[in-house]
């Protein structure tokens, strides 16, 4: 009964059903239904699942699947005011985004569904962004696309 399949199904009921704040709540939820799976177990499962965050009402922010991303209308999908974004490096041909806990996989996602033609894609953590240009793509045209993602993190993204 604790194969993968039945615990995704479980986190995507969970998510559905509940309002979500952190991995820990997850993961306590998890607990309580019988699956013992680590952080980075869950991270895996959540990127999986395209669950990611968006702004709540209240200031913090929630859990959603992508298709709920979607439907609601409160969800503001770009996050604001760099919120979040702490730096920009790069390394060989890729680049690596710092972030503040819990944001990299809200910013991954966007990033993701921008579909640059300059990123191939994004591998995300709970704090860094591993971003893969693709080849033959300059730094400044990551930085480039990036800002062009987050048009209120232009400033920080130049800077770094």
């Amino acid at each position: 009964m604790n194969d993968k399949n039945t615990r995704l199904y479980l986190i995507r009921q969970l998510i559905r059903d509940h309002e979500i704040f952190t991995q820990e709540q997850l993961l306590e939820m998890l607990k309580d239904k019988g699956y013992h799976v680590t952080q980075a177990t869950l991270s895996r499962d959540l990127k999986f699942l395209r669950a990611g965050k968006i702004p709540f009402r209240d200031g913090r922010y929630k859990y959603v699947l992508d298709e709920t991303a979607r439907l609601d209308p409160e969800a503001d999908h770009r996050p604001s005011s760099g919120e979040g974004f702490v730096s920009l490096e790069f390394a060989q041909q890729l680049a690596l985004i710092r972030t503040l806990p819990g944001y990299a996989n809200m910013l991954a996602i966007a990033i993701d569904r921008a579909r640059r033609y300059e990123l191939a894609g994004t591998i995300a953590g709970d704090d860094t962004i591993l971003l893969i240009p693709r080849d033959g793509i300059s730094r400044e045209a990551v930085r480039k696309a990036l800002q062009w993602i987050f048009p209120d993190m232009s400033d920080k993204i130049a800077r770094s």
